[in-house]
């Protein structure tokens, strides 16, 4: 029996629809992570005529996932949840929680491929969404099953008759400020230059990168510094990176000398060598940040992961 993820959404019942028509027993699995009862997975799954389970992880979803997220911007930095999620829940507890009820393996709707309990990216591009592994455990990998890595998105749509959402960036709130709204406002000074340029209410509630909400045009954020409570905003072409510093790395093969590398969802892979935990940019790389996830690819072959903790900016 296999185990599917089952959100209620197009892509999971579709690839649901792809392991059954493969002549698969399957079990639908709706992961509860807050308010949500998992109706419309349940609707989904009487129409495909398979059995119902619904995993509660409400309590490990806050600990692991929504509480490090907030603690990680109040200290400056920009964490990535979907990929906390995906190694501490959807490929950890739900991987566990299938187990326990008999199935041998765990499908999601994710467009990535699997070979040889190796994460590959899709065959569509556009809609890859292989860095959404980069930090699950090598020993999940084997008991992972994804059946719309060969998939075209578009065509997925056209060929059902579901109706369905796409998934969120953050599926706990209705936006990042939202999710915060708990941190305390405190005055803090924008910095350009060396100079004091403006007042903020608090530097937790900016990410590197940002262009909106600082009330200068052809300004970014270049660095948060939580601690001094100042946001220091820089050009464009000052948000270039030489190199940064990773913490413990999670990969599932041998690392090259040089590889490729990308930072967020559908970024344009660049090449860089990883010697320790430097990573040493060999192409240029735009506004990364302490917090996010390096992910490491060898061409299509997902390597592994690594939490980036200290960037280098390019000298002008």
């Amino acid at each position: 029996m296999i185990g599917v993820g089952l959100s209620g959404g197009v892509d999971s019942a579709a690839a649901t629809k792809e392991l059954l028509d493969e002549g698969a027993d399957v079990l639908g699995l709706f992961l509860r992570l807050h308010s949500d009862e998992g109706k419309e997975a349940r609707k989904r799954s009487q129409e495909l005529g398979i059995p119902f389970q619904i995993v509660d992880a409400r309590a490990a979803f806050q600990k692991s996932v929504v509480q490090p997220f907030i603690l990680e911007y109040a200290a400056g930095r920009t964490p990535n949840p979907c990929l906390y999620c995906n190694r501490n829940i959807k490929f950890g507890l739900l991987l566990d929680a299938a187990k326990k009820l008999g199935c041998k393996k765990l499908a999601t709707g994710h467009y990535a491929k699997i070979e040889n309990a190796r994460i590959l990216r899709a065959t569509d591009k556009k809609k890859d969404q292989s860095y959404a592994f980069a930090l699950v455990k090598k020993e999940a990998l084997p008991f992972i099953v994804l059946p719309l890595g060969e998939k075209n998105k578009c065509e997925v749509k056209r060929a059902s008759n579901w109706r369905g959402g796409e998934s969120q960036d953050l599926c706990f709130a209705s936006s990042r400020l939202n999710a915060l709204k708990d941190l305390p406002k405190k005055r803090g000074r924008f910095v350009f230059n060396g100079k004091t340029v403006g007042e903020h209410y608090g530097a937790w509630f900016y990410c590197v990168g940002q262009r909106h909400g600082l009330g200068r045009k052809r300004l970014y954020v270049k660095e948060v510094d939580a601690k001094e409570n100042a946001v220091v905003l820089a050009e464009r072409n000052e948000l270039y990176c030489e190199s940064f510093r990773v913490g413990e790395k999670n990969l599932h093969g041998p690392l090259p000398d040089e590889i490729n590398l990308i930072v967020r969802h559908h970024q344009q892979p660049v090449r860089c060598r990883v010697t320790g935990d430097t990573v040493t940019l060999l192409e240029p790389l735009w506004a990364p940040s302490p917090g996010q996830v390096a992910g490491f690819y060898d061409n299509d072959l997902l390597v592994g992961g690594a939490i980036i903790k200290e960037v280098q900016w390019r000298v002008k």
